[in-house]
């Protein structure tokens, strides 16, 4: 059986992100095991362009590799919170 850890948040923050501009939360489950991302969910007010793009560097950029990162250590799936601003 597989161990859930439903407690774990951890804000990742875009170092290039101005102040001026609007952050966008998206909520992520990862696998650790696995090293894989079981869903990403955003805000209904998303712009579209917006989920394309952050959802892109979540999968392919730099983020899935702080996304790893910020996992190390734990077991099962993991809740993460990603603020994304394009």
């Amino acid at each position: 059986m597989k161990r859930f850890i439903t407690g774990a948040l951890l804000a990742i923050t875009c170092t290039y992100a101005l102040a001026a501009k609007i952050e966008y939360k998206f909520y992520i489950r990862y696998n650790v095991e696995n090293k894989r991302i079981i869903s990403i969910k955003t805000d209904k007010n998303t712009p579209s362009n917006i989920q394309e793009k952050c959802t892109e560097e979540l999968l392919n950029g730099s983020a899935s590799k702080l996304l790893e990162a910020s996992a190390k250590g734990k077991t099962g799936t993991v809740n993460l919170t990603y603020f994304c601003s394009h």
